[in-house]
């Protein structure tokens, strides 16, 4: 064979099978060692594809096949023809490995010479690529399979878990009072005890003017105004401001957890007695003197009064209600007394000016008091009489028998 150089050009979408390493070094031809170095390429990208997990292995030998071949070609520096033809290498189909077109530029070139060790190192880099990509794919393809697995795994354990526990029976439920439930508290002998929690409650503040009235909740003293009294279980509580003025009593309604807001003010009133007679007024060992309106000053609140009148026989016990710079009514409506009026004669009565009747009249009702009677005898003289109606019955006879 001539020495003159021939041209050599290959694709890099080739995919050629490649002779082992004792025959790459036996080949004179330098076009044969670059396909060499491609087709060991695609044998080891082969392999990653058939296992991922042999890749570090496979990347190691072939890295070491292609760096001798490239120094084989290194060696020479241009194509020869080889003395005798290349031994005839059996062409073995092999399937086409899908390469990421944004990496590699594959486009048809013209025919060039291209160097062996620049063509070496582009194979070597496009199958490490690939084999890169694949390795991410599937360490991402793992993520989801393995998060599902998780969760899968949690709500099983949860499920087996709630269905294999041991019912509880009533004697160890917690108890529920008022929607609450109970706190286990442990008690002298080490052991959990059940306490129920504590009942609401509210709360009451109050005020007064003038201040310092004493307060009574219930009957039980709180303190002086103002004040807050706490602690109230939810009810209508009586309340009582106790002041030298005089006293308030009402009625205080406390809800669960909010304050009931009481204010009063402890200032004198006034009664107003309306009698048809003079009355003597009192307050337990204390009487009460009226002016010249019939009118006295009492304290604020509730008063028991006795009203008498010692000459008529007249006594009752009122109960008023003052009110604080308030005028209160009290009218005196004795009950009535009686009058039976006789005479030796038939004759008329009159009773303050009017005429009650004829003799013998029985138990006439007579408010008490003073009062005019006249009997009169239509041919005789007529009697009079001066009479003071009280609590006790009155009996009159008018004797005409006598001038």
């Amino acid at each position: 064979m001539s020495g003159r150089p021939r041209a050599f050009s290959a694709r890099q979408s080739d995919h050629v099978p490649g002779p082992s390493l004792a025959a790459c070094r036996a080949v004179r031809d330098q076009s044969a060692l670059v396909l060499a170095a491609a087709n060991t390429a695609a044998s080891w990208a082969r392999a990653r594809r058939a296992n991922w997990d042999g890749a570090s292995n496979a990347s190691s030998e072939c890295e070491s096949r292609i760096a001798d071949c490239g120094h084989l070609v290194a060696e020479r520096g241009h194509f020869a023809e080889a003395e005798g033809p290349a031994p005839v290498i059996p062409f073995q189909q092999t399937p086409s490995i899908p390469i990421d077109q944004t990496h590699l530029d594959v486009r048809p070139t013209a025919r060039v010479p291209v160097d062996g060790s620049r063509r070496a190192a582009v194979t070597a880099g496009t199958a490490g690529r690939l084999a890169s990509k694949r390795s991410r794919l599937a360490r991402w393809l793992w993520l989801p399979s393995g998060s599902f697995a998780a969760v899968v795994l949690a709500l099983g354990g949860t499920a087996c878990a709630y269905w294999l526990r041991p019912p509880r029976s009533a004697a160890t439920r917690p108890a529920v009072v008022n929607g609450e439930r109970a706190r286990p508290r442990p008690n002298a002998g080490g052991q959990q005890s059940t306490v129920a929690p504590p009942k609401p409650t509210g709360m009451m503040f109050v005020t007064s003017d003038p201040v310092g009235a004493r307060v009574l909740v219930d009957g039980r003293p709180r303190g002086v105004t103002p004040i807050t009294v706490t602690d109230l279980t939810p009810a209508e509580h009586a309340l009582v401001l106790d002041s030298p003025g005089g006293s308030v009593r009402r009625s205080v309604t406390i809800v669960a957890n909010e304050t009931a807001r009481v204010a009063e003010s402890i200032f004198a009133g006034w009664v107003s007695v309306l009698s048809p007679f003079e009355v003597a007024i009192a307050e337990g060992t204390r009487g009460i003197q009226l002016d010249d309106r019939n009118q006295a000053m009492l304290g604020p609140g509730p008063h028991e009064l006795h009203i008498e009148n010692r000459a008529l026989g007249y006594e009752e016990l009122r109960k008023v209600f003052v009110k604080p710079g308030e005028i209160t009514a009290l009218s005196i409506a004795p009950p009535r007394s009686t009058i039976s009026v006789t005479a030796t004669a038939p004759a008329s009565v009159w009773v303050d000016g009017s005429r009650v009747g004829e003799t013998p009249i029985a138990a006439l009702p007579l408010e008490l008091g003073t009062h005019d009677v006249v009997v009169r005898h239509a041919e005789h003289d007529e009697r009079r009489f001066a009479v003071t109606a009280t609590m006790k019955p009155i009996l009159l006879n008018a004797d005409f028998s006598k001038p």
